[in-house]
């Protein structure tokens, strides 16, 4: 709580038991949203979820490594070390089994679409792998076309 309000605000809430609105959480930073009533806190809440669940579970869990090692950042080395680490985390995901399911499910969209600018003749199949993330949490599409230069999951 420290971390996110400051030591002053922390403290005057924690050591004067005091009790605050909504309105007053939204201001000093402890909530993110103010809804109206218990019917919009769940629509709300589940469009929250929709969006987390649309992610891939793999690139979730390094955002979470990162962002949390970030508040442990206390000189530009650290910092460089964090960005490299970063940059080397981006990468990985982009070219992992999650980072090509993300393409194909892009490129889906974008065929359903008529935007789309594939090979359609190399409708090669993704073979699902266990120890892929996005091979357990979704299975492997078959059938989609893949860009040129798009490379399949290997096993």
């Amino acid at each position: 709580m420290v971390a996110r309000l400051g030591l002053s605000q922390a403290r005057r809430l924690a050591l004067s038991g005091a009790t605050i609105g909504g309105h007053q959480a939204l201001e000093i930073g402890l909530a993110h949203q103010l809804v109206e009533d218990a019917e919009m806190l769940e629509e709300t809440l589940e469009k929250q979820l929709q969006s987390v669940r649309a992610c891939a579970p793999g690139a979730l869990a390094a955002t979470k490594q990162l962002l949390l090692a970030s508040a442990q950042v206390s000189s530009d080395e650290d910092l460089n070390q964090l960005l490299d680490r970063g940059a080397a985390v981006f990468s990985d995901a982009i070219q992992g089994c999650e980072g090509l399911e993300g393409a194909r499910a892009f490129l889906e969209k974008e065929l359903r679409s008529g935007n789309a600018d594939v090979d359609t003749t190399n409708t090669a199949d993704c073979q699902p792998r266990r120890d892929c993330p996005a091979h357990r949490a979704h299975g492997a599409r078959r059938g989609l076309p893949h860009r040129r230069n798009l490379q399949r999951c290997r096993p």
